[in-house]
């Protein structure tokens, strides 16, 4: 399914009007703002203004959608996985698209033969930072979602499994779900993390990718 530019150059959602204009969207409670706003060629506190791009316009993340760290010491090692993930399901005829960051820890330990071998172990995880483009819905004009996106940072401090695994996964969500249009797999701008597990001590698998 292919973003495609609204076809209406004026709708109203819950009240609220909106106008399309180029690539932007002009938000207010009343038509009329929007017009003197546009009519005046300057802007105005009731008048909120986004920015909306077709697929093709997006641009990618510099980082990609993986990036991965390992560390280990004598007889524990830690690998470390952060990716990028598009949700995908639907539901009475409708489809809805949402982003997510996976946090992925593998933890490995000698056998007698000096081999590593997977087992679990209490996983720790702090600076988790990460910037992604990703969709802000601003309404609905009847058929899929009106959106725009941006680029917006989230961090973690610090978080730990509670229990011993072998393989930790942690999701986060990150932006809005869009209803009915399609948007692109998301990438990283920039994405940085350290994870370990209970037997390395103060040793830190990393990851680090752009500029902080």
């Amino acid at each position: 399914m292919q973003v495609l530019p609204i076809p209406m150059d004026f709708f109203y959602v819950g009240g609220t009007a909106h106008k399309v204009v180029g690539n932007k969207i002009y938000i207010a409670e009343d038509l009329q703002a929007i017009n003197n706003t546009l009519l005046n060629n300057g802007k105005n506190n009731e008048v909120t203004i986004v920015d909306y791009f077709i697929q093709s316009k997006l641009k990618s993340g510099n980082c990609g959608s993986r990036q991965t760290g390992w560390e280990n010491t004598s007889d524990r090692k830690c690998d470390m996985e952060l990716k990028t993930h598009r949700i995908t399901c639907n539901c009475c005829g409708n489809f809805y698209y949402k982003y997510c960051v996976e946090l992925h820890i593998y933890n490995y330990k000698k056998n007698i033969w000096g081999k590593w071998k997977g087992y679990q172990s209490k996983c720790f995880y702090k600076d988790i930072a990460f910037t992604v483009r990703v969709p802000v819905v601003t309404g609905f004009n009847g058929i899929s979602s009106i959106y725009y996106f941006t680029p917006k940072t989230y961090t973690i401090n610090y978080g730990e499994s509670g229990s011993k695994w072998q393989h930790y996964t942690k999701i986060w969500e990150i932006g809005d779900k869009v209803q009915n249009s399609e948007i692109p797999h998301p990438t990283f701008i920039r994405v940085r993390g350290k994870a370990k597990n209970a037997g390395m001590n103060d040793v830190w698998a990393e990851v680090n990718c752009g500029s902080w």
